[in-house]
């Protein structure tokens, strides 16, 4: 049913995207939006939606203990006293005497954390810190005298982006055509030092995709080298020219840099194992569970895959503005012969390495629908075929539907439903 939706809204797309007999591009705005804001799951949604829900604070904090001491700071989401498992958001080395600042990266929703400073003997004192207009500080002293060895389980803060790969059509909604996690760690020891986890987690679509990641604000020249032990599988015959294998970085058309990833995901997911006739098959990878879908006979497991990038920088500033408010993972499609790109908000309106629509003609970005977001790790994105919330006629329903919880309430009221993520219908997730 969808692929016959999706028929008819590429045939109204090419008669919205034109060449007169005057070679003059025509763009009908107004149809254009029409088609869209039908298409979108939810009705009525929040014109000034920023769709965040990630965002990065300042960490500030000062040791003023023991003379010459050096420490390890270490930032936990949960209260380590009572958690076994914790999730660390930000780490590093400080002195005694100097303040250790960094970047702080966390969900919108969080206001408080739990700082730690732990001792050459593994000791730690820890404090907890709310975030207060944009930063979190936190002050040991003499006077700090509980301590206790670090005995929890440890796993580090990500994030996931989730995309539709039918920009600039309308999708499906259910947000698992491409799924990307993010994860950043500082190195301990060198402030200049950032790895990159980057992890193909699962295809809900049967077109290919290439993927890069484009970082605001790093220019080459403050890069020493960008590298990684292997890199995903890239396809050979991919049409997708600028995301190439052979370079560890490129540039994008505003200057700043942009690691390509992959030039066809299903080739990288499938390790290059699913080939007919010497090309990749475009199976639905880890986004169909149940044997009744209709998808199913269509559908593979996989195991994620993943790569680490190294990102030497030539000062400790580059690396903590290396952060989820500028790392912008993005999707490369073909649509009506050109290649597209989706980033999720606020990079919605970027062209990286393709271009595509001049600036006249730039109303194809200015609605409020996302073709990607970007969520806490730990998000259960929604199974095939189900959209992540359907909000329209007083119906709400889908893979985030919880009352008072909903991706549909949060869509139409940016600052209600934060927490929407937390919240899946368990039936209608991919786990």
């Amino acid at each position: 049913m969808w692929h016959k939706f999706r028929l008819y809204i590429c045939i109204a797309f090419l008669t919205l995207f034109c060449i007169t007999s005057c070679t003059r591009e025509y763009f009908d705005e107004d149809a254009y939006n029409n088609i869209v804001k039908e298409a979108f799951p939810v009705t009525n949604v929040d014109v000034n939606h920023d769709w965040q829900t990630i965002e990065t604070s300042d960490l500030n904090v000062n040791i003023n203990q023991t003379p010459g001491a050096t420490y390890t700071i270490r930032v936990y989401e949960q209260n380590p006293e009572i958690n076994t498992s914790v999730t660390v958001m930000a780490e590093g080395i400080a002195k005694d005497g100097k303040t250790f600042s960094t970047s702080l990266i966390h969900p919108t929703v969080d206001s408080t954390f739990y700082v730690a400073r732990i001792d050459s003997g593994g000791y730690r004192e820890v404090k907890a810190e709310k975030v207060i207009n944009g930063k979190v500080s936190a002050n040991f002293t003499t006077s700090d005298t509980y301590k206790y060895k670090e005995f929890n389980d440890i796993s580090y803060f990500s994030w996931r982006y989730v995309f539709e790969d039918a920009f600039p059509q309308p999708g499906d909604y259910d947000f698992n055509d491409m799924v990307m996690t993010v994860t950043r760690q500082a190195d301990s020891r060198d402030p200049t030092i950032l790895y990159l986890t980057v992890s193909l987690d699962a295809l809900g679509s049967m077109m290919p995709m290439a993927a890069a990641i484009h970082i605001s604000g790093l220019n080459p020249a403050s890069v020493e080298s960008i590298s990684s032990f292997q890199k995903f599988l890239f396809y050979k015959y991919s049409g997708v020219d600028k995301v190439k294998d052979d370079v560890d970085y490129t540039t994008g058309f505003n200057g700043d840099v942009v690691i390509p990833l992959f030039n066809d995901a299903h080739y990288a997911l499938s390790r290059g194992n699913d080939i007919v006739n010497g090309s990749p098959s475009y199976y639905y990878y880890n986004t169909v569970k149940d044997a009744s879908s209709p998808y199913y006979a269509y559908s593979k497991t996989a195991n994620p895959a993943r790569v680490i990038y190294t990102i030497k920088c030539k000062s400790a500033e580059a690396v903590n503005n290396i952060t989820s408010n500028t790392i912008d993972a993005f999707i490369i499609t073909q649509y009506n012969g050109s290649y597209w790109e989706t980033h999720a908000a606020p990079y919605k309106k970027y062209e990286v390495l393709y271009r595509y629509l001049n600036s006249n003609y730039q109303t194809a970005y200015t609605d409020n629908f996302p073709w990607a977001l970007k969520v806490p790790g730990n998000f259960k994105y929604p199974t095939e075929g189900t959209p992540i919330s359907k909000n329209r006629n007083a119906v709400n329903s889908g893979a985030y539907s919880t009352p008072n919880h909903s991706f549909g309430e949060w869509a139409t009221n940016e600052n209600t439903a934060q927490d929407w993520y937390s919240y899946p219908n368990s039936s209608y997730v991919y786990e």
